[in-house]
This record gives structure tokens, sequence and C-alpha cells, in this order.
């Protein structure tokens, strides 16, 4: 995966429903290494983001309240027939980009911050 993200994805930008957003080596790091309850299926999923990303399914926005300059809005995808959230970061410049994809959204005081797992 890694591979394919540093010579298909990184550096191209797609459409979705919240606009043109950016692939960075960052971004596909973070979503490689991320937790999931079906890890082998999400990483699978990341051969198909330019698609994922254009159906994605607006879900919600909200601040990194760690101190970064970010909002992050979430996209709902089908991973392995079950929910799971595009998780993408919008610099205070409107710039977005990938960061990652998790199978919830946190819904604490820190929903800014991408999920754990």
């Amino acid at each position: 995966m890694k591979t394919f993200a540093k010579n298909n994805l990184v550096g191209n930008k797609y459409q979705s429903s919240i606009g043109d957003v950016h692939i960075t080596s960052t971004g596909m790091k973070e979503a490689i290494n991320q937790n999931h309850d079906y890890e082998f299926e999400k990483n699978n999923a990341l051969y198909r983001l330019p698609q994922l990303l254009k159906e994605g399914k607006y879900i919600s926005s909200a601040p990194d309240i760690s101190g970064k300059p970010f909002n992050y809005h979430y996209l709902e995808v089908r991973v392995a027939g079950k929910k799971s959230y595009l998780n993408i970061r919008e610099d205070n410049k409107g710039n977005k980009s990938f960061y990652t994809i998790t199978d919830k959204i946190r819904k604490n005081k820190n929903a800014g911050a991408h999920d754990e797992g």
C-alpha cells in the first residue's frame, strides 16, 4: 500500500462533497497505521481512495482543540460493509487534506481529533 500510495495518490487532489482534497504522505502514513476494526479491509479500501472521496457522505465537522489550527471533516464510507469515516483535515487557509480513515468518530471533548481506534 505504501508504494502504491507514493506512486499513485500522494501529491494528487480529488473531488469530494466538501471540495478538493489533497493526498499527502503524512495522511497516507496515518491512514495505513490507523487502528480499525477491519484493518485488512481498511488498507485495501485505500486503493479506492479517490472513489471513496467522491462518494463519501458528509457527516460532520469539528475543530482540533489540541491547539493546532485545524478543523476535521468526516465523510461516511463503507469498509467491509460497515460504516467508516474519512477524516479530512482543513487548515486555516482552507486547504483540505486526507488525514486518515476510522471506524468511529470521537464523541467527547476531543471530537476534532481523529479517532484513535
